[in-house]
């Protein structure tokens, strides 16, 4: 199931929609949302700002018993802050020269994506991944940290996921997955505006209680 495009408060009936669902013939629920947003928060095309929790919270074991037990994974590209880190000059020097060689294009402005709102400091990761278990969140950034995209290609962080998925998905379980894209990332130098070079450093928290594997289904 795929949408594009939604306001704030349509992203929010969908998501209630997909809860009410019947998932018992299913093995897992996967979430992708690729916005804009702001610490702990997505929000709608319309910049209607939607806390992680409001969605999550859809999915507990109370709320959706035929996903009860089961994993459910929620992958979100998008801003959770606006610091960034930014290279040195001589770094950039360096990145310029070799991307002149290579064909590296500039992605755009982070500033683009941040959505600026009123966010609870004190808030911890408990206060996003509800108390029951087996829920996954996975970030393109760290909390507090702009997120990047190329104009073309799109997110960095989801086509590392998904070619580090279709490449290791027989061998390894998801979190060894995801410390390999993390690592692949925070190697990555990622020109954006005005010749400036970023470091960014995805980030995923976790209350699965089991390992998850995700086997294609031609292989079974």
């Amino acid at each position: 199931m795929t949408c594009g495009d939604l306001r704030g408060r349509e992203m929010l009936d969908y998501v209630n929609t997909v809860s009410k669902l019947d998932h018992s013939d299913g093995s897992s629920l996967v979430v992708c949302i690729l916005s804009h947003g702001s610490l702990r928060t997505v929000c709608g095309v319309d910049g209607f700002p939607i806390p992680l929790r409001d969605i999550t919270e859809k999915f507990t074991a109370s709320n959706c018993k035929s996903l009860a037990g089961k994993p459910k994974l929620f992958f979100i590209q998008a801003c959770q802050g606006k610091k960034e880190q930014i290279l040195p000059y001589h770094r950039r020097q360096q990145f310029s020269r070799e991307s002149e060689l290579q064909g590296t294009r500039q992605v755009e402005s982070a500033k683009n994506d941040i959505i600026v709102m009123d966010t609870d400091e004190n808030e911890t990761v408990a206060d996003v991944i509800p108390e029951e278990s087996d829920f996954l969140l996975a970030f393109s950034t760290a909390p507090g940290w702009s997120s990047y995209r190329d104009p073309d290609k799109g997110s960095y962080y989801i086509q590392k996921l998904c070619e580090q998925i279709q490449k290791e998905c027989m061998r390894n379980h998801l979190q060894d997955i995801l410390t390999v894209v993390n690592n692949t990332i925070s190697k990555c130098d990622i020109p954006i505006e005005d010749g400036q070079i970023v470091k960014t450093m995805p980030s995923y928290f976790t209350s699965l209680t089991r390992k998850l594997y995700f086997f294609p289904e031609n292989s079974r």
